[in-house]
């Protein structure tokens, strides 16, 4: 899951640019799953309003702050391959 627990920004602006972003740790293990799984099996699941790595672009965000963010994850691994109970899912 990736959560706004750090703050970053460009060198040289003002304090009023930096962003929230998540740790350095999670975008390296989402860079793990996407070098074994390949892009189009990850999706990243995000709270509140992150800076987006460039590095992995081609994963799916899925906002946990969106109500429907269990039938996006449902669709995303039935495409993937997975049978998903579909009442278990939005149960």
């Amino acid at each position: 899951q990736m959560t706004p627990d750090d703050v970053g920004g460009v060198p040289g602006l003002p304090v009023p640019h930096l962003r929230p972003r998540n740790r350095h740790h999670v975008v390296f293990e989402l860079s793990i799953f996407i070098g074994e799984l390949g892009p189009d099996r990850v999706a990243a699941l995000v709270t509140g309003d992150i800076e987006r790595p460039s590095d992995c672009d081609g994963v799916v965000y899925i906002s946990l702050d969106d109500g429907s963010w269990q039938s996006q994850l449902g669709r995303e691994l039935q495409a993937a391959g997975y049978a998903i109970d579909w009442n278990r899912v939005m149960g």
